[in-house]
């Protein structure tokens, strides 16, 4: 096949590469996942895998966890997850309440940002 036509036929069957610039327009993605799971109160460990829209791992991101109890109206801590590699970002954080908390996570890299709230019932 003369690779005028690989191209056209690729292009056809929606497998064509995007441009570079495409790619690196698109948004961040995050997972994130708790220890243990369902939260309990004490200390609590927040895992936060960050990628690309091509969901290859992102290094370099500063990860930003705000906790807080609505029902109560109070804040919590606020911490910086440390980087681990391969994407992924850890913190600990210490939940004093037995109640439903909200963690705001938060990650940013290459002037991207992409925040998450999460609700979760702490026992």
């Amino acid at each position: 096949m003369k690779p005028i036509h690989l191209v056209a036929t690729l292009a056809i069957s929606g497998l064509a590469v995007m441009p570079l610039a495409t790619v690196a327009s698109q948004p961040l993605n995050m997972a994130v996942s708790f220890s243990p799971n369902p939260p309990k109160q004490g200390t609590e460990t927040i895992t936060v895998q960050v990628s690309d829209g091509s969901h290859k791992a992102v290094n370099g991101a500063t990860v930003t966890i705000a906790t807080a109890m609505p029902s109560m109206s109070m804040s919590g801590p606020i911490v910086q997850a440390t980087a681990k590699g391969n994407g992924r970002y850890v913190a600990s954080v210490k939940l004093a309440f037995a109640t439903r908390w909200a963690f705001k996570v938060s990650a940013k890299a290459d002037g991207k940002t992409v925040t998450r709230t999460i609700a979760q019932d702490v026992k």
